[in-house]
């Protein structure tokens, strides 16, 4: 190991170091401004960012970088909480049965996968209980689909009648959910305990690249409708312009529509389609939970840069509640090759980073949801301070991670740990921030205006 490690290209390495520095350095002047003006989220960021970066220099950390966020998200929930009460007239205060049932949901997401390494092989939801109790497994997929297909039929899609939407919101999420069928009839058939055996019969008459084809095709189509058909959901941006370096501190208006509602919640149900088709069976019944935290997290009336903190937490604390580690291990292809009858890396990778980051993909579109509730209350800079402090907190932790591989290049698991969390943060990076994040977020959130 030490003369591997003597092989290092170290000015390379140094600067690498120093460039991932100075990105840091411009990110956080950048936000500044805004981390300044809202002392309590600033104070949350620091907090966050610090505790992160130190915790890069740990093996045994980065093995369980999952029980950091999990714990970050409970105390974060809690503050919420008491922030939402101290800024609300008493007649209006936040009842405590709302943190209760957020950590409450938070504590079932989080023993629905054991991932990490100190407990693997522990009991959890995901391999251990609903295996054992497929009926229950079952009825909250049931129950996860039917959901959706009812949001789905009620945004309805722009400038369609109400039944025509209904229809084609129905067929589609029926579709879907055949498909999930007859992949866990291919993939894990122990699971299907319980389904008629002539439905399995007719699923089989068409290839699963033809059904997944089939569902895909229907979202895409759903999409560009809704892209061409509904661009209303935003006041006219020509008075934007004036106020788009003014850091945001408007209190919110309780009159304001959260953007559920509409064009916007019409794409967000149609991504949640799609990324509860790139999951594994068993995960499925997280999206449901996922949508409980999301309508409590309504009732807080979250400033701008606690949307942008929930949003970074709650990404990596749902990650690793799917499945996911730092381990390479840890990557599921079983979905990477969905609708794929050919030989494609673009495909495969594209559905590969979906079905792995199904849960930072949603909270991205979710959070977006609440976003569009500050630009109606006229906060004009959101979205430019939003895209910034996520990338301040991304150039930070990626500076924190190359910093902890060239420091500890001489580690005896530096290519057991480090380099693996050093992969997983260049995905972060380019996968999930500029891709999901500034790509598609700001692309939803511009959409209409």
């Amino acid at each position: 190991m030490s003369s591997t490690a003597s092989n290092y290209d170290l000015h390379r390495l140094y600067l690498g170091v120093g460039v991932a520095a100075l990105a840091t350095l411009m990110t956080f002047a950048l936000s500044a401004p805004f981390l300044l003006s809202a002392k309590g989220v600033g104070v949350w960021f620091s907090v966050l960012v610090l505790a992160y970066g130190a915790m890069m220099f740990g093996s045994s950390y980065v093995e369980e970088e999952q029980q950091f966020w999990y714990w970050i998200a409970s105390a974060w929930f809690g503050w919420l909480y008491f922030k939402a009460n101290g800024r609300t007239r008493r007649e209006k205060s936040v009842p405590a049965f709302i943190v209760v049932a957020l950590v409450l949901v938070l504590r079932i997401v989080r023993r629905w996968n054991q991932t990490g390494q100190k407990h693997a092989g522990a009991s959890d939801i995901a391999r251990t209980f609903l295996p054992a109790q497929p009926w229950m497994l079952w009825v909250l997929v049931v129950v996860t689909y039917l959901d959706l297909a009812r949001r789905l039929s009620r945004r309805g899609l722009p400038r369609a009648s109400r039944t025509i939407s209904a229809v084609c919101s129905i067929s589609l999420s029926l579709a879907a959910f055949g498909f999930k069928v007859a992949f866990t009839h291919a993939d894990a058939p122990e699971l299907l305990l319980g389904i008629p055996p002539r439905l399995l019969t007719l699923l089989e008459a068409t290839s699963l690249v033809t059904q997944a084809r089939t569902v895909f095709l229907g979202i895409t189509l759903s999409l560009l409708f809704t892209i061409l058909a509904g661009s209303d959901m935003y006041p006219d941006p020509a008075a934007a312009s004036a106020d788009e370096a003014r850091p945001p501190t408007i209190k919110p208006r309780d009159s304001v529509d959260l953007g559920l509602s509409g064009s916007s919640g019409s794409l967000h149900d149609l991504l949640t389609l799609f990324l509860i088709t790139q999951s594994r069976l068993t995960n499925i019944p997280l999206f449901l939970l996922f949508e409980v935290q999301l309508r409590i997290l309504r009732t807080l009336h979250l400033l701008p840069g606690e949307i942008t903190l929930t949003s970074i937490i709650l990404q990596f604390s749902s990650f690793f509640a799917l499945g996911g580690s730092n381990a390479i291990s840890s990557i599921d292809l079983s979905n990477g090759y969905n609708g794929v009858g050919g030989y494609s890396v673009a495909a495969v990778g594209i559905l590969t980073f979906g079905s792995n980051w199904a849960g930072p993909v949603w909270w991205m579109s979710a959070l977006n949801l609440l976003l569009f509730q500050q630009h109606r209350a006229e906060r004009r800079s959101i979205l430019t301070w939003h895209v910034t402090l996520l990338t301040t907190f991304t150039a930070a932790s990626l500076f924190f991670v190359m910093l902890a591989c060239t420091v500890l290049r001489t580690h005896l698991f530096i290519w057991t740990v480090f380099s693996p969390k050093y992969l997983y943060s260049m995905a972060w990076s380019l996968g999930q921030h500029l891709c999901v994040n500034v790509v598609i977020g700001g692309a939803l959130f511009c959409f209409g205006s």
